[in-house]
């Protein structure tokens, strides 16, 4: 049995505390993808100016069916063409003291992101998509992703950066709407519009296993009062 995905958007209705997380997030993710951002533009330019071939690297690898290894050739480049994992690498080991008060998992996806858009741009995904911009706080739309986010009894659980400065205390789940469509679900997209905070939640929802065809038809006049089926006489009017 395979699952869809149901992306159901909330309206979220924080109080004054994870009011001011969900803020810090923003805020952190819009820093990250500047940070990326920035970092790739360096990278690409040392790329195109100077670069050269260090050495190869021979990697062996099996075929697990046959049995048969074959080698693969790897080029180690002095200045390579950046790629979101080397930007994400890179960020990591630059963090700051108070990035570790922030989620781990936010910086990763907002660079991985902005690999996604430069992939875009190069394949002309759309005929209108530019370049990755830097982005401002002045955008009326704003937001940041969390894979790590859960349903905790019927509730939205953001996950709380081990260092944060919230007390475990004082972080709260956020009440949804309505009853959730499943416990699982893939990341979510929390953002901030016009001072009112929501969350796109991708549900995994089981698809329902249809009845197998029998190849026969069944019809049923309404005037009758019961009809013989597979499983015996069945009533359709009640008995008098």
């Amino acid at each position: 049995m395979t699952d869809t995905i149901q992306t159901v958007v909330y309206e979220l209705h924080p109080n004054k505390t994870m009011k001011q997380v969900l803020d810090e997030a923003i805020d952190y993710r819009r820093y990250c993808w500047n940070q990326a951002l920035e970092t790739w533009n360096e990278l690409y330019l040392a790329h195109k100016i100077y670069d050269k071939i260090l050495w190869t690297k021979f990697i062996p690898k099996q075929n697990k069916k046959t049995g048969k290894i074959t080698v693969k050739p790897i080029d180690v480049h002095l200045n390579p063409s950046p790629n979101w994992k080397m930007v994400r690498d890179i960020m990591v080991h630059d963090k700051a003291d108070w990035q570790y008060q922030r989620s781990a998992h936010l910086l990763g996806l907002a660079v991985k992101d902005l690999g996604n858009a430069w992939q875009n741009f190069f394949d002309k995904a759309q005929s209108d998509w530019g370049k990755p911009h830097f982005h401002s706080r002045r955008e009326p739309r704003q937001g940041f992703k969390s894979d790590q986010s859960k349903i905790v009894d019927g509730l939205l659980r953001l996950e709380r950066p081990q260092k944060s400065l919230v007390p475990s205390e004082e972080w709260r789940d956020f009440k949804l709407s309505e009853k959730p469509l499943s416990d699982k679900i893939g990341v979510v997209s929390y953002f901030r519009e016009k001072g009112r905070y929501y969350a796109a939640v991708p549900f995994k929802v089981a698809n329902k296993k249809a009845l197998p065809k029998t190849g026969k038809n069944t019809a049923v006049d309404v005037n009758v009062g019961h009809f013989n089926y597979m499983d015996g006489q069945q009533n359709v009017l009640p008995k008098m």
